[in-house]
């Protein structure tokens, strides 16, 4: 697919927590859950060392990462994820 070759390219020149997450969700739209998760945990990774603020990001991968792990039917780690969306 045309948007997910571009996509994966822009990850590899500019890893930021948009490209990751936008990756992810078009991981997801195309039911490659398991890429998808991998794509999240990335964008959670570069927001959380970034020294930019990328909240926004931040939350929407967790939530993002969460429904992923629900289609993975691995329920306790979509519930951790969840968890650990709240207390921030």
């Amino acid at each position: 697919d045309y948007a997910l070759s571009i996509i994966e390219r822009e990850c590899l020149l500019r890893p930021t927590p948009a490209n990751y997450r936008m990756f992810g969700r078009l991981r997801t739209k195309a039911k490659r859950f398991d890429e998808a998760r991998v794509a999240f945990e990335k964008c959670i990774q570069a927001c959380t060392s970034s020294t930019l603020d990328q909240s926004v990001e931040l939350h929407g991968a967790y939530l993002d990462l969460s429904k992923c792990l629900i289609q993975l039917q691995r329920y306790p780690q979509a519930v951790e994820q969840l968890t650990t969306l709240i207390k921030l």
